[in-house]
């Protein structure tokens, strides 16, 4: 596959991998194999694009829980109350930031633009809350069960020391049991969200054709689309696996070291966010690429745009 040169700081020793499009119908497995295969020569370039708001995403995240846990039900009132729903403001701020640094990796991709920062640019201008809307709404939805399990464990803890530690135990436990159970589901919606975003925003002209260009995808192979997307999401969520270890082993030195307690938990707490913040950016760059393989798929099931393609270059080959 040919390199292009992402020419815009500070990005200009970064090579991006084009993306082989299949000229002819592959099986999900195969494209799955091909997301998988785009990832590791792009690793840097994804890192370098988005390691910044992803990482103020786990922030967010990480002040909304300790706020919850440290406030219990006082993080409604007053100042707590202010920071929770800025928290959760940087949170929605972060997925903007994300959905366009996405958008504009997919504009290189399918040579649309040729310099990162312009491709930035022209992401920035697409409606990207209306079209992610559907991802920012199942964040919020994580975080409202996330932190009623949150307030619950503390007002267990403030029975007494006759709970021993009851209410972190219960979040412990029924936390890693609810991120399990909740990490397919919600990876599915958001890989359906970024294979819509991408025919939306990247292939179609506006966002009235794409949806219709969406819903004829679904209409006419509902099972392929079915398939494909959690095929994608159980892989994404396979290999987001290590942050959800982290968590558990990050749980397990909170109960059992006794010395310097604080800062133990802190450098736990910074650990566990590099790695889940790493796990998830490699996931991420699996459905970037995948998002863009489904759809060509889907053309070239349903549109035979590897016949016109063959035709056209059939026409233009000289005699």
């Amino acid at each position: 596959m040919p390199s292009k040169p992402v020419f815009a700081a500070p990005y200009e020793t970064i090579m991006i991998r084009a993306l082989d499009l299949q000229s002819k119908p592959l099986s999900i497995a195969d494209l799955a194999g091909r997301a998988g295969r785009w990832v590791r020569p792009n690793l840097k370039l994804i890192f370098l694009v988005l390691f910044v708001p992803e990482l103020i995403y786990h922030l967010s995240w990480e002040a909304f829980s300790w706020l919850l846990e440290k406030q219990g039900m006082g993080a409604f009132l007053s100042w707590p109350g202010v920071a929770l729903v800025a928290s959760l403001l940087v949170l929605i701020l972060s997925l903007y930031e994300i959905a366009a640094r996405c958008v504009a990796i997919w504009f290189l991709i399918i040579a649309k633009e040729v310099e990162f920062s312009k491709a930035l640019s022209r992401a920035r201008k697409a409606r990207l809350l209306l079209v992610f809307f559907p991802t920012i709404v199942n964040e919020l939805l994580v975080a409202l069960p996330f932190g009623f399990l949150l307030l619950i464990a503390n007002e267990i803890d403030k029975l007494g020391h006759k709970a021993h530690g009851l209410g972190l135990d219960l979040v412990i436990l029924n936390g890693f049991l609810f991120l399990l159970l909740w990490t397919v589901p919600f990876k599915a919606i958001f890989m359906a969200n970024m294979a819509a975003a991408f025919t939306i925003l990247a292939r179609e002209e506006s966002i009235a054709s794409g949806l219709k260009k969406v819903i004829y995808f679904c209409r006419r192979a509902p099972h392929t689309v079915l398939y494909a997307i959690l095929a994608f999401a159980l892989i994404a969520s396979i290999i987001e696996v290590p942050s959800m270890l982290a968590i558990v082993a990050e749980n397990i030195i909170k109960a059992t070291i006794t010395f310097d307690k604080e800062l133990i938990e802190w450098a736990a707490a910074i650990v566990r966010i590099l790695i889940s913040a790493g796990m998830v950016l490699i996931s991420l760059g699996f459905e970037i690429a995948a998002a863009a393989l489904l759809d060509n798929e889907l053309r070239i099931r349903l549109d035979g745009c590897d016949i016109i393609e063959g035709i056209n270059r059939l026409a233009n080959k000289p005699a």
